[in-house]
């Protein structure tokens, strides 16, 4: 699945909101039921939208959307590969913060 233009969006956003969004990916992607990620998928969206209003992101995010509501609606196989993918990027978008925070001499 292309999701160039979600990806787009996520890596203009700070780390902090970037890790938001995808700490709630994961929590859709693990969701039991497909009415809970699908509830979940709307708030993402939500969040996504506001974030990249609050930063005054040019982008289209219609794509972005809808890539959300197709992952919400992926197979427990394939959320399960989901949940490991975004678990590994926001594992190094940590790393990167507790780097940038050591060579800025920030506790």
């Amino acid at each position: 699945m292309e999701t160039a233009a979600l990806r787009d969006i996520l890596v203009k956003l700070s780390d902090d909101d970037h890790r938001a969004i995808l700490g709630q990916m994961m929590i859709m992607a693990n969701a039991r039921d497909r009415v809970s990620r699908k509830n979940l998928a709307f708030q993402v969206q939500n969040s996504l939208l506001a974030l990249i209003e609050k930063h005054q992101i040019d982008v289209e995010p219609g794509k972005a959307i809808e890539h959300i509501s197709r992952l919400s609606r992926l197979r427990k196989t394939y959320r399960l590969i989901f949940g490991k993918s975004l678990f590994k990027a926001m594992s190094k978008l940590y790393k990167r913060t507790e780097e940038l925070k050591k060579n800025d001499g920030i506790p």
